[in-house]
Parts: C-alpha cells; structure tokens; sequence
C-alpha cells in the first residue's frame, strides 16, 4: 500500500544513516559463559542515547516514554542480542523486557532485514537501533533516570553487559507544551500518529552526517467523509478530497522562522518520486510548509500546503487561531493532508520531535490509513468512528483516532 508521505523506509535505513554522534553512556561489563572459555575476550559494546527519554500524555489516559537507544558493535565477533531490559535505576525490577520476536520488531538496522532472528545479530563494527517506548498507568510514578542490561551470545558464550547506575539515563522533567487546534472540527483521522511501530515514528532523518527523529510525535491529519473516505467520487482529483483547502491555523501565538512556497500539487495516490521529486534531499520532503517559533525551544511545523495559500512571512508575529495557509498535496505526498509536528529545531531534516498536547478535542474512534484513502481489500467494512464521542483535555491523539477539533 501507498502510504501518504511515500519517502518513508518503514524502519530501515542506509548503512551510513548509523554512524552517528550521539550522547554516550558509560557502562560497565560483565559477563557469565554458559560454556566458559578461558582468557576469551569481552565484547566492546557502545551504548548511544541520541536525546533523553520524553514523557508523552496519551488520549489513551497514560504516559509514555519515548526514545531510542544504539548499540555499536567495536570488537571483532558478531554478537547476537538475545535480551533488553530496562529498569528505573534505584530499582530491581524491570520496567520492559524485549526477548525474541518483540525484540525484533524494536530493533532496526542498516538495511532491510526480514528475518527476525537477523535482525538481532550485531557484526563486528555494525550499528543497530531501538526504539523504546516504555508505557505507565495514569497517576503512575515516572522514574528519574533509567538503566539498561543487555544480553548477548558469541561465540556459545552468553555475556550480560549492564549500564552502571551512575551513568543513567535521565528522563526528562519537561511538561509537553500546550497547544491550540491546528485545522477546525472534524473528523480527521489522526493518521500515522503516536505509537512505536507508525510510520512517522520509525521514520528517522540522515542529513549532513547526523540523524534524528524530527517526526516521532507527527501526524497526518485527513479529513474524512461519513463513509470514513478522505474522498469522494475519484480518487485522483485533490479537489475531491474532504480535506483540500482547509484552513490551517496557527496553535499557539508565535513567530515564523521558515515558509517555503511554489512547490506544484501531486496527484492523489500517485507516487511522487515517479515524477522526479529528489529522494535524496530530505529538505524537499515537507513541500510548501510553514515552520513557527512558539517558544520554549519548540517550532510548530505545517507541511503539503497548497501553493499561494501561504499567508505569513518570515519573521512575521502570529497569534493563536490566525489561518496560515491551506490543505494541499505537495513534497513528499501521496494524498491531500496536514503533516503536523513539533520538534527541537524549524525543520524537517535536522530536528528531533518533541511531546505537546492539545488542549482540547474529542475521540470519535478509530479507523485504518487503507480505509481512509481507498486501499483496503474489497469486502472490508467501514470503521465505526461514530460512536459516543470522548472528551479529551491536554493530550495527544494516539495513532490512526478519528478526531474533531473543539
């Protein structure tokens, strides 16, 4: 299936996207053999934390902990990680363990791996990735910091390599910023939202020798009608789309740091690198956008508007609810929508994604992207996103709800 923004690799990077610089851990090594071999070496393992777990308020009523973790293979066996766990580092008791297939499908590598078994094989100066996301009841305590343990096999022998707790991992103590509506009413379908197997989560950006997750928390809002479709009559037409040409409103009074206007619209569900969009240069991925500073270290980024909707410059002051642009179909698109996000930096390609809430809007329910767009197999029967609605106050839609703006 086509997804909306088709540039994403649904977890697999290029070989290089893993040479990273990131923040290092201190650890501490030990290790038991299930077969003991004598004056066998102990791996040198580098455990990489790019930034520091971030708490995030689902409409789900819970909190999550979201970030990645890299494991850099320095010595010169393959090692095999058969264990992850992660504990709050004045405790013994672990918060997850990842063995087998659910430690697989966390894990990404330099390439497309399908075997599960693969997947979890480190060789000698290779790279892999994780992407945690640790989940609490609401009025749990989050933990301050977090420690891990790992357990590899190499060469018949197990080895246990723990973090020492005075190199933990601190979590985050920043509160999510609250935002305002960015598009009126509803429905939208919350596409692609929070969780930790979407496509924007498991979408990590290589620019310039540096990775990050500028879409960890993004979504893509579409628009749909009461047979839950973005479209009526045909698929191919952006006009035909609920969504085109909504208004796009500015979350939260700020200033614009970036606009990028003139790029053409694309034809709904046709691929658009088919028509030589670059697919090396991720600056080209948002397409006509909108990029506001609204404080806190925090920028709102709007992407896909049509062109000549664009109604801010840069540097121009905005106040919360002022229309900014329109729902297009442009960039890195595969149908009409508003990608939405907040990240550390004005951009798409050099960001890291941060938490925010909005103050207000209801769950209608659930639905599918494939549905949504007109792509799931025949005989499929529609979602049922018309049921009592949810009132949610100061939380984040998780992936794929079907939500209306208040």
């Amino acid at each position: 299936m086509q997804e909306l923004e088709s540039w994403r690799a649904g977890g697999s990077l290029p070989a290089m996207v893993l040479r990273i610089s990131v923040i290092s851990i201190g650890i501490m090594l030990w290790h038991g053999c299930s077969q003991p071999v004598r004056d066998s070496p102990i791996p040198a393992v580098n455990v990489r934390i790019p930034s520091p777990p971030v708490p995030m308020h689902g409409s789900d009523r819970q909190t999550h902990l979201v970030y990645e973790l890299f494991l850099e293979n320095t010595g010169k066996d393959e090692l095999k990680l058969n264990r992850l766990e992660v504990f709050p580092t004045d405790g013994a008791t672990p918060l997850a363990t990842y063995v087998d297939n659910a430690l697989s499908e966390i894990l990404f590598h330099g390439s497309p791996l399908e075997d599960p078994e693969t997947q979890r094989v480190l060789k000698s100066h290779e790279t892999i990735g994780a992407y945690l996301w640790l989940t609490f009841r609401s009025g749990e305590s989050l933990p301050r910091s977090l420690r891990h343990t790992f357990v590899f096999q190499s060469n018949g022998n197990d080895l246990v390599l723990s973090d020492s707790p005075a190199s933990a991992v601190k979590v985050s103590a920043d509160e999510p910023i609250v935002l305002g509506p960015p598009l009126r009413g509803g429905p939208w379908v919350a596409g692609h939202g929070p969780a930790n197997n979407s496509k924007h989560r498991r979408s990590p950006v290589f620019y310039m020798d540096r990775l990050t997750f500028s879409q960890r928390f993004a979504f893509d809002f579409v628009l749909i009608n009461k047979a839950g479709r973005g479209f009526t009559g045909s698929v191919s037409r952006n006009e035909n789309w609920a969504g085109y040409g909504a208004e796009v409103l500015a979350v939260a009074d700020g200033i614009v740091a970036a606009t990028a206007d003139g790029v053409p619209e694309n034809t709904p569900l046709d691929n658009p690198f088919d028509k030589g969009m670059p697919t090396t240069d991720p600056k080209a991925q948002p397409g006509n956008f909108v990029s506001l500073d609204i404080g806190r270290n925090a920028f709102a980024l709007y992407a896909h508007l049509q062109p000549g909707s664009i109604r801010v410059k840069t540097g121009a002051r905005v106040r919360r609810g002022q229309v900014i642009g329109l729902v297009g179909n442009n960039g890195n698109s595969g149908a009409p929508h508003l990608h939405f996000q907040v990240s550390d930096g004005p951009f798409l390609h050099d960001s890291n994604g941060l938490p925010f809430v909005f103050d207000s809007f209801e769950i209608l329910g659930s639905t599918t992207m494939g549905w949504t767009v007109g792509l799931e197999p025949k005989g499929s029967a529609p979602p049922d996103f018309d049921s009592m609605p949810i009132r949610q106050q100061s939380t984040m839609p998780l992936s794929n709800s079907v939500i209306q703006f208040r």
